[in-house]
């Protein structure tokens, strides 16, 4: 339904030139015209919702209009009905108004009187109609839209708005929260729009208050940025990633060959100090150095090289197993166990087991660094679903102190480390790897104790 859909009006006359002369008066002001001779005529009908009046002869051959006007209401609650009737007839005309007739006409009738009659209505319907149309909008708009009184109480909340209510912890009826109440006093005092940016768990909006001074409420308006602040991340991970490139393509080559000539000499001088113990444990150090610096110019420059995927199928759990045992070095002395809670059934992905390997090694990593000595790191998984693909979710939760919410913002940040050692790419890297896989890597949020990572990969051909 639009607010300029043709009317319909249902006339209800048993006489036929009065039924044209109706017609022709009605349809020169666009008004749609449906006939009936009869009440029965009349009834006898399924487009009730479409009918915008109703002109109704007092007297027909099968009745009276006061014995079929409950029956009108019932079926067009909102049609008014315009009773036609002999001026004999007013005191009859006057019951009809009693039973929810909206007005009446005297035969003959007068054209002019009609066109007013019935155009007040056809006036009063339209805006009906656009008050409608206007509700059912908010209702139906997929983004918030809120009614704030200067008090900060919410008088209308549309469906759209129910996670920011959530998260905000209050309802319709209730206050916002304080520094909401005062931005909206704040707009209300100014007469000024202003525009704000919330953060809603992990989606952003862009709130707009816009003031409506003379009733003393504000409109919120809510648009979801969350895909454009996600973009523009990206777009910023895109630029630092070139930088990156670009750097280390110089620095590559001659990084390269200075760490080759480093190595090449302390190698020749463990030789000449075979007998000097001092000497050799220098060496061993300057050697450990040397593997350390190694390990971060690969780090570095596996970050920005392109990530090219060898996919196959293999069980997942194969791959966080084997990468479980090539941390037996970095336990340092602790007893931590790996716990596993998997499905029965297979647990095959489509995915370069070398490079989710890299992902899990990298997660255990981190989970063995703050997990207590005799601690454990659990291992779950479950069926999941990406986009309608079938997917494998693998959750890895450890006993550490858990994560901040800045961690659990930045932990994927490329150089966001809280570690006294190391790049802070580990994570970067994983992210990389999984989302080349099509797949999602993520943090958990409310966990009671400990950190999660959640690893969800898409099944594939399997």
């Amino acid at each position: 339904m639009t607010a300029d859909e043709p009317l319909f009006v249902l006339v209800v006359e048993d006489d036929a030139d009065t039924r044209g002369n109706l017609r022709d008066i009605l349809e020169l002001d666009g008004f749609r015209v449906v006939e009936a001779g009869t009440i029965a005529e009349a009834l006898d009908r399924d487009d009730w919702k479409r009918i915008a009046a109703v002109i109704l002869d007092r007297k027909l051959p099968d009745g009276i209009a006061e014995d079929v006007l409950p029956r009108l209401k019932q079926l067009a609650p909102d049609a008014p009905v315009i009773i036609v009737t002999a001026v004999r007839e007013l005191e009859c005309a006057i019951q009809c108004l009693r039973l929810g007739a909206a007005d009446f006409l005297a035969k003959p009738i007068n054209a002019d009187v009609l066109r007013a009659r019935i155009a007040n209505i056809g006036e009063r319907v339209r805006a009906e109609r656009q008050i409608h149309i206007l509700a059912r909008m908010q209702q139906e708009s997929p983004n918030p839209v809120l009614r704030i009184d200067s008090a900060g109480t919410i008088l209308y909340a549309n469906p759209a708005s129910q996670s920011l209510l959530d998260f905000w912890q209050c309802q319709a009826g209730q206050r916002l929260l304080p520094v909401h109440c005062e931005i909206v006093q704040s707009v209300l005092q100014s007469g000024n729009r202003r525009d704000l940016e919330i953060e809603c768990g992990n989606r952003s909006f862009l709130m707009k208050f816009a003031p409506v001074v003379e009733l003393a409420y504000v409109n919120l308006y809510g648009h979801d940025i969350t895909e454009l602040r996600n973009a523009e991340k990206k777009a910023l991970q895109t630029e630092r990633l070139a930088a990156i490139g670009q750097m280390m393509a110089g620095l590559a080559h001659e990084s390269r060959n200075a760490l080759q000539r480093s190595q090449a000499c302390l190698e020749m001088l463990e030789v000449e100090v075979a007998d000097q113990p001092v000497a050799l444990d220098l060496v061993a150090r300057a050697q450990h150095a040397q593997d350390h610096l190694q390990h971060l110019y690969e780090e570095v420059r596996g970050y920005a090289a392109p990530i090219n995927l060898n996919q196959q199928p293999c069980s997942a759990a194969d791959v966080w197993r084997e990468s479980w045992n090539h941390l037996a070095s970095a336990l340092n002395g602790k007893q931590i166990r790996l716990r596993e809670e998997i499905p029965e059934g297979s647990l095959t992905c489509n995915v370069d087991s070398f490079a989710i390997g890299q992902v899990f090694r990298n997660i255990l990593e981190n989970a063995l660094a703050v997990s207590p000595s005799h601690g454990k790191i659990l291992i779950r998984c479950a069926a999941d679903e990406l986009e309608g693909r079938p997917a494998l979710r693998i959750e890895v939760r450890d006993q550490g102190p858990g994560l901040s919410a800045e961690q659990k913002q930045r932990i994927f940040d490329p150089f966001y480390t809280t570690k006294t050692q190391g790049t802070g790419l580990g994570m970067a890297i994983a992210r990389r790897i999984v989302e080349a896989h099509g797949g999602r890597i993520a943090a958990s949020d409310n966990i009671p104790s400990g950190a999660e990572i959640v690893v969800t990969l898409p099944r594939g051909e399997t």
